[in-house]
């Protein structure tokens, strides 16, 4: 069968494309054994450029290289014709490219989303990462660090203690001694945390990447458990007396707590009665 593929999995077609504005994206044609090139035809839009390498990218195969560019915004089908025949047909939404980011470390928002990301299964890990286990999990993270902030004394979890219960804050729970790998002198980051969530939002934001889509879902997911609302619809009973995660196999955090359950990764804990 003829088909669109990817440059690395020449066995499955492409359905759709996804390409901002005036970037560029490569495909492979698959099973034409075409004497030339110009044997093959692409059909033309305003809103691409669809050129064929003269030279295939493997002959007895029958794959040739395509390159593509948007240049309008808007929806279209890219077909191959072979003797005057369609052969190969792909939908290509072309639109105006937004750059992932962050917000910024000092804010509540930028510290829990970075918190998220780092202690998160990233969907580079492939065959373990879930998309919506890790979603839970991250609020089920969030629920963490508002439920040692709402506890009557929250300096039981290494929070230096002050005179105000209410002048705690989030930067005080997940800067606390040995409680998050590598925040405690947030906003400078352990270098290999830094370097993770920096490939992360490149990921994201490279349209030629294979899981681009799932780093931006994933980037989107940590954002959302970070916002000011994050928990305002979040109706899950039992995280309500979560206080604690750890990566799943690693030892407990201490003796006044107790597992609760398993999720994307990590064992979450609640304190005992």
């Amino acid at each position: 069968m003829t088909r669109f593929t990817t440059t690395t999995n020449h066995s499955t077609a492409i359905k759709e494309i996804q390409l901002p504005r005036n970037s560029n994206k490569r495909i492979h044609l698959v099973g034409i054994k075409a004497r030339v090139s110009t044997d093959i035809t692409l059909s033309s839009s305003d809103n691409i450029t669809a050129t064929i390498k003269k030279s295939p990218f493997n002959g007895p195969k029958g794959i040739w290289i395509v390159d593509i560019k948007g240049k309008k915004t808007g929806t279209l089908t890219l077909e191959a014709k072979y003797d005057n025949k369609s052969v190969a047909s792909v939908d290509i939404t072309v639109f105006n490219k937004v750059l992932i980011t962050l917000a910024q470390p000092a804010t509540a928002e930028g510290l829990l989303t970075r918190l998220f990301l780092a202690e998160s299964i990233n969907p580079g890990k492939t065959g373990v990462y879930n998309a919506e286990n890790s979603k839970k999990s991250m609020l089920w993270m969030r629920k963490v660090i508002e439920n040692r902030l709402s506890h009557k004394t929250p300096h039981i979890f290494s929070v230096p203690k002050k005179n105000k219960k209410d002048s705690y804050t989030i930067f005080d729970i997940v800067k606390a001694k040995n409680q998050f790998h590598g925040f405690e002198k947030y906003p400078d980051l352990d270098s290999a945390i830094k370097r993770n969530i920096s490939a992360f939002i490149s990921n994201a934001n490279n349209y030629n990447h294979s899981l681009r889509k799932q780093y931006a879902d994933f980037i989107a997911n940590a954002k959302n458990a970070a916002s000011a609302n994050a928990l305002k619809n979040f109706n899950d009973p039992g995280s309500d007396k979560l206080f604690g995660w750890r990566t799943k196999g690693s030892s407990a955090p201490g003796g006044q707590f107790k597992v609760y359950q398993d999720l994307a990764g990590q064992t979450f804990y609640q304190l005992n009665d």
